[in-house]
């Protein structure tokens, strides 16, 4: 099972990459803080973190010289946080872990709906707790 999930890191400075007034569900307000997105794979056995992206504001992507002072390449673009999941899960099914399914942390049924029109796919099969299954031949027929 691969998990998604995004949480804010409330930061006090304005210079850190990717920090602008945002929500974050870590501090449960609006603050100056990061947002990181994170894959963890787990089994019945053991979880781990297999994958994570930096969330970057339009007002940072934007803004080539604040990205080039923070060291953030310049090949980088916006991404919204549904993009940068759909390509830690392309790359999850790309990888050797046995993908069974996928779900992200309070799943609404229209987030699941969202996430398999961005990743072109149909769910195959219910999940505890509204989270979906894919059979790997699916994801890789094309």
């Amino acid at each position: 099972m691969l998990i998604l999930d995004d949480t804010g890191f409330v930061k006090k400075d304005t210079t850190s990459a990717g920090v602008q007034r945002q929500y974050s569900g870590t501090a449960g307000r609006t603050e100056d803080c990061q947002i990181g997105v994170f894959a963890a794979y787990a089994t019945t056995r053991a979880r781990a973190l297999v994958d994570r992206e930096l969330y970057l504001p339009k007002s940072w992507t934007d803004d080539r010289e604040r990205c080039r002072a923070a060291k953030i390449p310049d090949e980088r673009t916006f991404a919204t946080k549904p993009e940068l999941a759909k390509e830690m899960v392309l790359r999850a099914l790309a990888s050797p872990l046995p993908i069974a399914g996928s779900c992200r942390r309070e799943d609404r049924p229209s987030a699941s709906r969202r996430r398999h029109r961005l990743l072109g796919r149909q769910p195959c099969g219910e999940w505890p707790a509204g989270c979906r299954r894919w059979r790997r031949e699916r994801w890789n027929a094309e």
